[in-house]
C-alpha cells in the first residue's frame, strides 16, 4: 500500500519524511510527491522532480506564473511519453491542454469487440449463458483493443482532500487516510483478498480547497495542475483501474457537480446538504456551460485528480471500475466533453436513488448490488475481481475458439 501526499515545497523547509507534514503556507502547486510504502518492512521515499527544485533552486516568486506552466506541461510531456500521444500542444490557458488530449483520444475498438463477440460464438456461449460476464469481456476486448483481453497487475487508487465548505472535516479525513495507510481500512482487507496493489493519494489535506459557496474551488490552474498530477494513478503500469475518494465532504461537492452538469433535483438530499449545495449552485450559476469549469468551481483537488486518472487511463487503453459518487461526478466531467471518453468506465455499484439516476444519466450500469455506503474502494475492490475473472474467461474462451478454428 502507498500513500502519496503533496505540498508546496517553495514554502516549506521541513524535511521530507513518512512523519512529518509541512504545513503548506498558501496553495500547493504540487511540485514534488511523497510516495511512502507502507507494507511490510519496506518503507521508502520517492520525490519526483520538478523544475527549479531538482537543481536545488527556488523560483523566484515573480516567476510562478511561468513556472507553473512550465511545470504542468512537464507533466502533462510525461504523461505524453507513456502513452504516445502526438502532436501535444501546450497553451497558455491551462485547461486547453485537458481538451487536447481529450480530442486526440482514439475511438473505442469495435474490431476487437466483434472479434471477441465471434469467439464467445465459435465456443458455444452465445445469448445468456454467461450473464454479464459475457458482457464484461466483449467491453474488455473494446477497451483494450485485443482479443483476449488480458488482464494482469490490477489497483485501487483513492484520492483524499478537505473542501473549503466544511474545514471541521479535516480530523475524519486524516483519520481515515492513516486506516488505509496502516492496512486498518475495509478496502485494505479486500485488496490483499483480491491481490490488487492500494494506493492513496493525500492532497494537501491541512489545506482546505476555497469554499465553493463563496468562490471557486481552485482557479483554472491548480485545477489543470491537480488533473495533471491524477494522471499518477496510472503510473505502476496497471492494466485495471479502480478509482474513488475517501470522505463525506468528497460526496458533497461531487453531488454540486453532478447536478449542475446534469440538471437533476435537490430532493433527495437532507436539509443542511441542500442549503451547501442550493447555495454553491447559485453562486456559479452564470458559469455552468463548460464542464471544466464546473470541476474547478466546485470539485476541489480530489474531484481533479480523480478526472485525470479517469483520462490517463482512457489514452492507455486500461479499463476504469468507478467506485462512489465523486469517481461519478469526474466521469460526467469527461462524459460532458466527450461522450466517448469514458466507454472504458464500468461502475462498481449504487447506493440510493441519486446515484442510479445519474448511472442512467451516463449510461451506466453497476455490476454489484451490495449496497456500500460510504466505506471508498469498498466496491471497487470487489468488483475488480468480476472484471479479472471476465478476462480470464475471455482468454479460455478466446483459446477454445481457436483450436475449434
Amino acid at each position: 500500500m502507498t500513500v502519496s501526499r503533496c505540498w508546496d515545497v517553495m514554502e516549506s523547509q521541513f524535511a521530507i519524511s513518512a512523519r512529518v507534514r509541512p504545513q503548506p503556507k498558501q496553495n500547493p502547486e504540487f511540485t514534488s510527491i511523497e510516495q511512502t510504502r507502507m507494507h511490510g518492512v519496506l518503507i521508502s521515499t520517492i520525490i519526483f522532480p520538478s523544475f527549479p527544485e531538482e537543481m536545488g533552486h527556488r523560483a523566484p516568486r515573480r516567476k510562478r506564473s511561468v513556472y507553473h506552466c512550465a511545470r504542468r506541461a512537464w507533466w502533462l510531456s510525461r504523461f505524453r511519453h507513456q502513452t504516445g500521444t502526438s502532436s501535444m500542444s501546450f497553451s497558455g490557458m491551462p485547461f486547453d491542454d485537458v481538451r487536447s488530449l481529450l480530442s486526440q483520444l482514439n475511438a473505442p475498438d469495435e474490431a476487437a469487440a466483434e472479434g471477441m463477440t465471434k469467439a464467445f460464438h465459435r465456443a458455444g456461449y452465445s445469448g445468456e449463458k454467461l450473464g454479464r460476464l459475457y458482457e464484461i469481456g466483449v467491453w474488455l476486448a473494446r477497451t483494450r483493443g485485443a482479443v483476449p483481453p488480458l488482464i494482469g497487475k490490477s489497483g485501487v487508487a483513492l484520492y483524499a482532500a478537505t473542501h473549503g465548505f466544511d474545514e471541521a472535516g479535516l480530523a475524519e479525513q486524516r483519520a481515515q487516510v492513516d486506516a488505509v495507510a496502516a492496512g486498518a481500512a475495509a478496502v485494505s482487507h479486500l485488496c490483499v483478498a483480491n491481490d490488487l496493489s492500494l494506493n492513496v493519494f493525500d492532497l494537501a489535506l491541512d489545506l482546505p480547497s476555497n469554499d465553493m459557496r463563496t468562490d471557486a474551488s481552485l482557479d483554472e490552474r491548480a485545477c489543470a495542475a491537480t488533473i495533471a498530477f491524477g494522471m499518477e494513478g496510472t503510473a505502476e503500469g496497471v492494466d485495471l483501474l479502480c478509482v474513488g475518494a475517501l470522505g463525506a465532504q468528497a460526496r458533497l461537492a461531487a453531488s454540486a457537480m453532478l447536478l449542475a452538469l446534469l440538471k437533476g433535483e435537490l430532493d433527495q438530499f437532507s436539509q443542511s446538504e441542500r442549503a451547501v449545495i442550493s447555495e454553491a449552485l447559485a453562486f456559479h450559476a452564470d458559469h455552468l456551460t463548460d464542464p471544466l469549469e464546473v470541476l474547478r468551481r466546485f470539485g476541489g483537488r480530489d474531484m481533479a485528480a480523480l478526472t485525470g486518472a479517469i483520462l490517463a487511463a482512457r489514452a492507455q487503453n486500461i479499463p476504469v471500475v468507478l467506485d462512489g459518487l465523486p469517481a461519478l461526478a469526474a466521469a460526467a466531467v469527461l462524459y460532458k466533453s466527450a461522450p466517448h471518453s469514458i466507454s472504458h468506465c464500468v461502475l462498481a455499484s449504487c447506493h440510493g436513488p441519486f446515484e442510479k439516476w445519474v448511472a442512467a444519466e451516463l449510461s451506466l450500469q453497476p455490476l454489484l448490488g451490495l449496497q456500500f455506503a460510504g466505506e471508498a474502494g469498498c466496491a471497487g475492490a470487489v468488483a475488480a475481481d468480476i472484471v479479472k475473472s471476465a478476462a480470464a474467461l475471455a482468454g479460455g474462451v478466446a483459446e477454445v475458439a481457436r483450436r475449434l478454428g
